[in-house]
């Protein structure tokens, strides 16, 4: 596979086209509308004629992207009365989200959908992963409205992660000031374990639930092997054995564990970097950068993807697009070591007028 047409193809989800865009109060869908983006509180499209339009996200009751229909999915089953599964599949759909837009979308529902159901602490961790990556002041007129009430501790703990994630990414005063109330009345919940709610963020039971044991204190839970196996294959790595490293990453991705998907991806491109495969390590990569943008892998993938890519293609703008991307990641992450490489070979591209770093 060559990777060249890859990179484009990923690094190009800044808009999509939506099958419907539903405006509150309204039945039919407006005609014809593509989506631009979602941020800073806002969704902003072009209608049928070509006119670009925007509305606040309050405004708005539902949005269909054709990239993206595990979001119709989720919202049929949340139609059909299935809450459970209706959220399980938001969770999905935010998870394999393929841009900015249908993330922020997907996790302004699971706020929407979370307080319907009076489960605050979830409703405020989906509002701060929202604020982490777009700190814009509009995105609080979507602020929970339950009582806090009664919270499981994983629910309220993963809460608490998130608030304070948020807290480091914004400088505006109204969003810090409201993140700071909504730490205070997470700090004051009450906890206990609530059958059947959706708390704590474990991507393999929201993947595999039928796999996770429904109480832990029935069932004997079995020995985690996800981070002894990449222990090992990271071992593999440091010692220079790039090819029963390759061949370990091969195995565990057929195991299906998603748990580690995103660090068994950037440790495949580092054992393809290492028997000289560049380009399939520059797709191993840059999937672990943009289908996992959270993972702490995400921004040292990138920049890895960038360098290979500036080395193997030093007249093409990839490795541009791919170290903007890691800045952004790393800005976000507070990773400061791929921040200051990202800008020296950015500074450095813009200087030779090219895209090599």
């Amino acid at each position: 596979m060559k990777v060249r047409w890859l990179i484009p193809l990923l690094l190009s989800g800044s808009s999509a086209i939506a099958d419907a865009v539903h405006v509150v109060g309204t039945a039919a869908p407006l005609p014809g509308s593509t989506i631009v983006s979602v941020e800073g509180g806002r969704v902003v499209y072009t209608d049928l004629t070509g006119k670009r339009r925007q509305r606040g996200i309050e405004e708005i009751q539902s949005l269909s992207f054709d990239r993206h229909s595990a979001i119709d999915l989720a919202e049929a089953r949340l139609a059909a009365g299935n809450a459970e599964d209706g959220v399980r599949l938001l969770l999905i759909a935010m998870l394999d989200a393929p841009d900015d837009s249908t993330r922020r979308w997907t996790l302004r529902r699971l706020v929407q959908v979370h307080d319907g159901r009076g489960e605050y602490p979830q409703a405020v961790a989906h509002l701060a992963r929202l604020l982490a990556d777009d700190s814009h002041p509009a995105w609080l007129r979507i602020l929970p409205v339950t009582a806090p009430g009664v919270s499981t501790p994983a629910a309220a703990a993963e809460a608490l992660r998130e608030v304070r994630r948020a807290r480091t990414q914004s400088g505006d005063g109204d969003v810090l000031a409201a993140i700071r109330k909504l730490e205070a009345s997470l700090l004051e919940l009450d906890r206990e374990e609530i059958p059947g709610s959706v708390s704590g963020f474990d991507v393999e039971a929201i993947r595999n639930p039928d796999a996770v044991p429904a109480s832990p204190s029935a069932v004997p839970s079995a020995p985690d092997r996800s981070a002894s196996d990449s222990n090992d294959i990271n071992r593999l790595l440091a010692a220079g054995d790039y090819e029963a490293a390759l061949e370990a990453c091969s195995r565990a991705a057929e195991a299906g564990d998603r748990r580690s998907m995103a660090r068994l991806l950037w440790q495949t491109g580092e054992a393809n970097r290492g028997l000289g495969l560049d380009e399939e390590a520059i797709i191993a990569y840059t999937r672990s950068g943009l289908l996992f943008p959270d993972a702490a892998t995400a921004a040292p993938s990138l920049a890895g993807a960038a360098a290979l890519a500036a080395k193997i293609w030093p007249e093409r703008p990839d490795s541009v697009h791919l170290w903007e991307e890691a800045l952004r990641i790393a800005r976000r992450a507070g990773d400061g070591e791929v921040e200051a490489r990202a800008r020296a070979a950015l500074k450095d591209s813009n200087d030779q007028g090219g895209s090599r770093p």
